[in-house]
This record gives C-alpha cells, sequence and structure tokens, in this order.
C-alpha cells in the first residue's frame, strides 16, 4: 500500500519545538472496519488485555482509518491493501459472542480467538469467508450446533474447535485439513421411557440418543436397570430378559463417554414391568 508520512512541526517564540507525523495513505476497507467494531463490540472489547496504547484499537471516528495504522498498532491484526488477511487475538480475555458481520472479512486468512471467554454459537455467516485458511476457536466456551455452512470454507487448512461444548455433524470437509474437535459426548434427543414384560426379550440401543462432534464415544454404561438386563459398554445396546422382582417404574441412568474422559448422561423410564399370572 502507498504511505505517505506527513510531519507536523509546532514552534513557539522561544525556540520550543514539538512534532507530530501522521500517514496519508488508503483507508481500511469500510466494511471491514464495521466487522472490526462489531467484534470489539460484542466481545467486551475494552476489557481486552491488549486494546489500548500503541497498540490502540480506535473507533472514536465513524470513517475508517488509515489501513497502515491498523496494520501497524491494532493489536492482532494484519492488513493487506486495505482489507484484513489475519485476526490473532488468542489468550486476550474476549468475553461475549462472535458477531455475524466477521462473514463480511472476505479476505481473512486467519482468524485465531485460541483461550478466551466466547459463549453463544458459531454464526453461519463464518461460511462466507471463502479464503479462510485457519479457524481457531479451541478453549472457550462456544455451543450450539455447527453450521453447516462450514461446509463451503474449501479453502479451510486448519479447523480447532476442541474444549467447548459444540454439537452436531462436522460438514464435509477436505481430507487433508488439521482438525483438533475434542468436545464432550451430548444428548441428541432425550431417550423416551419405554416398556417392558417380565420373561420378554428386551432391547434398546441407547447409541442413536447421543452424539460426539469428532465422533469418538468409546463406552456406555448403565444405572439402576432391572434385574435379567444389561449395557454393552461398547455399542450401547441394552438387552436381555427382566427376571421377576418387583413389577413398576425403574429410572435408568444412561452415561456416554468419550476417550477424553467428557461425560454426558440422559435419564429414562422402564415401566409397567408386569408378573406373569402364574408367579
Amino acid at each position: 500500500m502507498a504511505i505517505f508520512p506527513v510531519t507536523i512541526t509546532a514552534s513557539d517564540e522561544v525556540g520550543g519545538v514539538v512534532e507530530d507525523i501522521f500517514y496519508i495513505g488508503e483507508l481500511l476497507n469500510a466494511n471491514d472496519y464495521a466487522a472490526l467494531k462489531a467484534l470489539y463490540n460484542s466481545t467486551n472489547g475494552e476489557n481486552w488485555w491488549n486494546n489500548t496504547g500503541w497498540k490502540d484499537w480506535d473507533f472514536n471516528i465513524e470513517s475508517p482509518p488509515s489501513a497502515y495504522r491498523v496494520n501497524e498498532y491494532w493489536h492482532g491484526v494484519e492488513v493487506v491493501d486495505s482489507r484484513v488477511t489475519i485476526i490473532n487475538l488468542r489468550e486476550n480475555r474476549l468475553r461475549g459472542t462472535l458477531p455475524s458481520e466477521l462473514g463480511s472479512l472476505s479476505n481473512l486468512e486467519s482468524l485465531s480467538l485460541l483461550d478466551n471467554g466466547l459463549r453463544g454459537t458459531l454464526p453461519s455467516e463464518l461460511g462466507s469467508l471463502s479464503n479462510l485458511q485457519h479457524l481457531i476457536l479451541s478453549k472457550n466456551s462456544l455451543r450450539g450446533t455447527l453450521p453447516s455452512e462450514l461446509g463451503d470454507l474449501s479453502n479451510l487448512q486448519w479447523l480447532w474447535l476442541e474444549e467447548n461444548s459444540l454439537r452436531g455433524t462436522l460438514p464435509a470437509l477436505s481430507p487433508a485439513l488439521l482438525l483438533i474437535l475434542e468436545n464432550p459426548p451430548y444428548v441428541k434427543t432425550q431417550i423416551p421411557d419405554v416398556e417392558a414384560n417380565f420373561g420378554e426379550n428386551f432391547n434398546l440401543d441407547v447409541s442413536t440418543y447421543f452424539g460426539d462432534i469428532n465422533n469418538n464415544i468409546s463406552s456406555y454404561g448403565a444405572k439402576g436397570l432391572p434385574n435379567g438386563l444389561t449395557i454393552n459398554a461398547i455399542s450401547g445396546a441394552i438387552g436381555g430378559t427382566p427376571t421377576p422382582t418387583t413389577e413398576g417404574t425403574f429410572t435408568v441412568m444412561v452415561t456416554a463417554s468419550d476417550e477424553a474422559e467428557g461425560k454426558v448422561s440422559d435419564e429414562f423410564n422402564i415401566v409397567r414391568l408386569t408378573l406373569d399370572a402364574n408367579d
């Protein structure tokens, strides 16, 4: 980008002199400026670790600042030809949600917000970042379903989402993608109450009610099963033949665990266990 430094000198009658320098050049793209402002406002920018002094994020004027100033002095931002290409605000005490305006950063190549306090969901507008190569959102408190629009990121090389509470199915992406996705299992749908009778075969696959974005649920357990029923720790299938004890309702707690010791549980009832008339 073409940059023209301008030096202003002020002198008084006794020879005192003070100088200041500013730069004339391309202004930051207006959409990119609006996106940075939205990010700052939605993530409690006034309380970031780095946002003041010589690395100042400054929104005191409505019009965009010079691209040179943003590139040189705004912490975590790199600019090429008036467009933002990198945002790296890792470990910077961001608190809040990701704004949809990030989707307008069409030249963005890397977004790293690792190890902050972000919450809420991933905006679907991230799928508009056609030049994005690195999406690093690990170690936050993000929740909700992975947007299917992530599958539109054809240039993505790194996708790091571990240590959040995300759910859903990862869209089809490049097989060469470096994935770090460790999130705990989650309940896709509640296990419904079911009926069972003494002396009759019983089968229920509870694995279909649990999910994990990186598909590494490693074991299942259950507490409260009536006599005669067991759970397969690998497949999650509950089966067997209930033996006569006491008829009524049995509340069963099922737990799904992954390889990183993440766990989630769900309860359901096995109801109307009836005794044979000859017992």
